[in-house]
């Protein structure tokens, strides 16, 4: 049994239908039901009713919305309420164990062996964040202190809820983070949380940049994945998540590493490519910038790209 959910309103809706048709596609074999919970903020009858024919079309899936609804008073900021319901789920479904899954992902292999695996005394398991190291010291995490991205997270929503780490989720949801549902889950869950292979959350920059760019550009030391261990991933991807450096989401970027992986989901979905692909989000300056840094001699884009991830988690 697989269960899978997302979190998403109405104009994610259909990345998250493409995200689950990979997941058809390459579990489909190893489970004998899957089922998607999709935590919903006002999602249309007309993308509920595209989502649902998605799992129709194969007897072991299905597929289940759950409306979401926030009872405490989330400090403002620029980020969607529905963007905290990862920290909400032992409340929200009625089951023991379960995957969360960002919506801007594809699934390009198995999750069987995720499922399987026994967490311990641990009550999530997690990839390992590539983000600089400066951003995590509000949390009081060392540099050498494991610190993990909430794209993709396997959670004993029992355990959650049994031991009283859902109360103090509901706490810390008041109070206002740089990071928000990931710095969340990783301050309540400090020491709690599995560390597994990248390969089950492997982010764009690694399919842009070599593992020794990246890790100078992001500052990390003895924090993260080796470079054998990233390069191995590399070649076994389960999920890649749509973190990118220079590109912007495939939905709105031809040259993104997934694009072509992603556009043969998508003609399998019953979206239409009106719904799908959009122009890009980003100012005109960036999209100069961006061509410009791919373009030049890496010791530069490295030094311009820390200086301003560097401002970013500063501020």
């Amino acid at each position: 049994m697989l269960d899978i959910v997302y979190c998403c309103d109405d104009g994610y809706s259909p990345y998250v239908g493409v995200s689950m048709i990979s997941c058809i596609k390459n579990n489909i074999d190893d489970f004998e039901k899957i089922t998607f919970h999709i935590i919903e903020e006002n999602i249309s009858e007309k993308n509920k009713s595209k989502l649902k024919k998605i799992t129709d079309s194969y007897t072991n899936c299905t597929l289940k919305f759950y409306p979401f609804s926030c009872n405490v008073k989330i400090p403002k900021s620029s980020y969607p309420p529905i963007g905290y319901a990862t920290i909400f789920l032992s409340e929200l479904l009625p089951i023991d164990k379960v995957i969360y899954v960002d919506g801007d992902t594809l699934i390009l292999n198995s999750f069987k062996n995720l499922m399987q695996l026994d967490l311990k005394n641990n009550y999530a398991a997690g990839v390992l964040d590539p983000s600089p190291s400066i951003g995590r010291k509000e949390l009081g995490f060392s540099e050498n202190e494991p610190y993990f991205n909430a794209g993709v997270l396997l959670f004993d929503l029992k355990k959650i809820k049994e031991n009283g780490i859902q109360e103090k989720f509901t706490e810390e949801a008041k109070k206002p983070y740089k990071c928000h549902d990931q710095d969340i889950i990783n301050y309540v869950l400090k020491d709690k949380i599995s560390i597994i292979p990248i390969k089950y959350n492997f982010f764009g920059q690694f399919l842009e940049l070599d593992y020794c760019s990246v890790i100078n550009i992001c500052s990390l030391k003895n924090n993260f994945y080796s470079k054998q261990s990233v390069e191995n991933s590399k070649n076994s991807i389960v999920c890649t998540h749509f973190l990118n450096f220079f590109h912007d989401v495939p939905w709105k970027d031809k040259t993104n590493p997934m694009y072509n992986e992603f556009e043969k989901y998508f003609k399998m979905t019953p979206f239409t490519k009106d719904e799908i692909f959009v122009p890009s989000s980003f100012p005109i300056w960036k999209i100069i910038m961006h061509t410009l840094l791919r373009n030049i001699p890496p010791k530069f884009y490295i030094k311009i790209a820390k200086y301003y991830l560097k401002k970013i988690y500063e501020n």
